[in-house]
């Protein structure tokens, strides 16, 4: 009875999933979108979130990403723990990609969107020194020592394959621009 019930609730939801995925998109069949999408998003019918980009806010999450950044290059120098170096790094390109949304939006959108790869391999290093010191190899599925190595090495071919999607993504020619969405 448990399982006919469980059962029942996930066809429901799965069904409720698919209707609020497809009726957007029935309705949005019939629709004009705007060709600059960027020129009006405020009353753009393709645009549901109605977002227009804030230099105030921008401003204050520069300030703060910028004293956050000054503060991890500051403590990594007082404990001398140069292995988190990707922290800072991180902290520094999400700040010019902040600076840089006054202006150039392809160099933008390439370290906003990178700069995330710096946060995560600096957890990996994390990781694999932490294992080490706690003496838990054991638990992991690769040696503490070979964490750091197989993670970032991971993090790098992501970073490419990133920045090689956001160079497309932004690119003038057509033809190269669409490559992604097939």
């Amino acid at each position: 009875m448990l399982a006919a019930r469980l059962s029942s609730s996930k066809s429901t939801l799965l069904a409720l999933y698919l209707l609020s995925v497809l009726i957007p998109m029935v309705a949005a069949r019939d629709r004009f979108c705007a060709p600059d999408p960027f020129l009006d998003p405020e009353n753009d019918i393709c645009n549901p979130l109605r977002y227009i980009a804030s230099n105030t806010l921008t401003s204050v999450a520069l300030a703060c990403f910028g004293v956050t950044t000054a503060t991890l290059f500051w403590s990594m120098y007082l404990w001398g723990a140069k292995y988190m170096i990707c922290m800072p790094i991180g902290g520094v390109t999400y700040c010019i990609g902040l600076a840089l949304r006054y202006g150039i939006y392809i160099g933008e959108y390439l370290f906003v969107v990178l700069s995330p790869c710096a946060f995560i391999a600096a957890v990996y290093i994390l990781l694999g020194r932490l294992a080490g010191y706690l003496n838990t190899g054991q638990y992991l599925l690769v040696r503490p020592h070979k964490v750091t190595v197989v993670f970032v090495a991971s993090d790098v071919i992501t970073f490419l394959i990133q920045a090689a999607g956001g160079g497309t993504s932004t690119s003038q020619n057509m033809k190269t621009r669409d490559l992604g969405q097939k």
